[in-house]
């Protein structure tokens, strides 16, 4: 009898750049209203250099780094990676002693409400990814803020 091991293919997610708004002192007229104002292909409506704009995004893998606060030693080791697409297989890049790939934990269900597409300036920052926030809580856009949030 043989088993042949199948691997799942590994998903990405695109999710806007990190930025943060507070550095601008002033806005870019907004360039697009949602992803579907985006002409070039897989670019999204984001938040980005001080004004809404089509940007690319980046590619995010599923799930979410997993809560270890290691104790880091200097000088921090050499980075294994800046982004999910550096690491191998589900592993992401997780920001412990410096950038080190990891397996992810499960990321908590739900998804974070529409946000109002008229704004005209970025909202307050205060995460930028679901691993910014403890679990179960997700990084959502709310009002004139970008932050935790129950689903």
């Amino acid at each position: 009898m043989y088993f042949t091991l199948t691997k799942k293919p590994v998903r990405y997610h695109d999710v806007c750049p990190k930025f943060e708004p507070g550095a601008c002192k002033s806005y870019q007229p907004r360039r697009c209203q949602s992803d579907k104002n985006c002409v070039k292909r897989g670019e999204k409506c984001c938040c980005f250099k001080c004004g809404w704009k089509c940007v690319k995004p980046e590619k995010v893998k599923s799930g979410r780094c997993p809560p270890i606060m290691p104790r880091c030693v200097l000088p921090l080791p050499k980075p294994q990676c800046q982004t999910d697409r550096d690491c191998p297989h589900h592993q992401k890049c997780c920001t412990l002693c410096g950038k080190v790939c990891l397996d992810p934990v499960e990321e908590a269900p739900g998804v974070c409400p529409a946000s109002d597409p008229r704004k005209l300036e970025c909202p307050s920052v205060f995460c930028a990814r679901n691993e910014d926030c403890l679990a179960p809580q997700k990084c959502c856009q709310s009002g004139d803020e970008q932050k935790c949030m129950h689903l």
